[in-house]
């Protein structure tokens, strides 16, 4: 195969891999248009991690494994529930328990989507129901919808492009020493653990976004790497609220699907294109954006544009809280640089 022949292929295949980037994210932004439920606008996010650049169709393995993740970690999170209110802080300490050995997991090559639901399971559920158990219910479906939606979405799109180059995606916990991996899950344990207290002290449920974007901050690998990649995470997050009110301005110009599904897709494939060609932060970026913007046009009960800016309000607060946590870990000498990042 000639050289021209070669870089043709491969520029197929990364514009193949774009537009399936930006349909899979564009099917749970068109369902929730249609259909509202509990933490829906996690699910674009859960897709763009699904079908990021050099992923792979789920392998049958990969969707028990998820199905398993979520059989398990409701299970855990219901009997968390049965402790928090005659036990809060046994209910705590096991929830604390259950953050370290997921980032553990994470740490050594762990999905970050099985990561993720084990995350948001432990922390969400019980915090809802200190206030409210049928609120609980409606959460832990609406958790598990998003995910199931997600799977199917990544599945459809894949089967609808498929993606012909084949990635060895094989990771080894054999690359990370064992006080590597004890020092991520430890600090963002130590991250996590004092906010979902204080939800559960002083019942701020209401700011639940708060705590549920915080998680999927921590998450990100590269916090592993020390402030000055922190630093950029939140300088990303920045750029994806402000294209956000962007295109939240411009969709109540004209409050009517078509045009909103048009300013989503258009700032979707602007998103895409940089993630693409540019790297992760974009990603984030995207991520911020996705959250923001996903059902907030339909939302019944609430001034749309008191929703919208909750929202934000609620990413920012989490955005400045992880940079706070961070920075005293540092100061703790807790948080150091290390030569190898943790897998996201």
């Amino acid at each position: 195969m000639s050289i021209n022949a070669m870089n043709t292929s491969r520029g197929d295949g990364f514009l193949k891999d774009m537009i399936r980037y930006v349909l899979a994210v564009m099917v749970p932004v068109i369902i929730t248009m249609i259909w509202q439920w509990e933490l829906a606008y996690i699910c674009p996010t859960l897709v763009t991690v699904l079908v990021a650049p050099k992923a792979q169709v789920l392998s049958k393995h990969q969707v028990y494994s998820l199905l398993l993740a979520m059989l398990g970690s409701s299970i855990v999170s219901i009997l968390l529930i049965g402790l928090i209110k005659p036990y809060p802080v046994v209910s705590i300490i096991a929830t604390g328990w259950v953050l370290y050995w997921t980032f553990r997991f994470q740490a050594k090559g762990g999905s970050l989507l099985v990561a993720l639901l084990w995350l948001l399971s432990t922390l969400s559920y019980p915090a809802f129901a200190v206030l409210d158990m049928q609120f609980t219910i409606n959460n832990i479906t609406g958790l598990l919808t998003s995910y199931s939606i997600a799977i199917a979405a990544s599945i459809f799109c894949f089967a609808l492009i498929p993606n012909k180059n084949t990635v060895n995606q094989t990771r080894k916990s054999e690359e990370y020493n064992e006080h590597e991996v004890s020092r991520f899950a430890l600090q963002n344990t130590l991250v996590l653990l004092p906010l979902f207290t204080a939800f559960i002290m002083f019942e701020l449920q209401y700011g639940i976004l708060f705590l549920i974007y915080a998680s999927l901050l921590v998450t990100q690998g590269s916090l592993n790497q020390g402030l000055k990649s922190l630093v950029g995470l939140m300088m990303a997050n920045g750029l994806g609220g402000l294209v956000a009110i962007i295109a939240f301005e411009l969709s109540i110009m004209a409050p009517i699907a078509p045009f909103y599904m048009s300013v989503v897709l258009l700032f979707s494939m602007i998103f895409t294109y940089k993630t693409f060609t540019k790297g992760a932060l974009y990603s984030s970026a995207f991520s911020c954006f996705l959250i923001l913007l996903t059902d907030v046009t339909t939302t019944i009960g609430y001034s749309v544009d008191t929703f919208f800016y909750e929202r934000l309000l609620f990413i920012a607060l989490a955005n400045l809280y992880v940079l706070c946590a961070f920075i005293v870990l540092k100061a703790g000498n807790a948080l150091k640089s290390s030569p190898k990042p943790i897998y996201s």
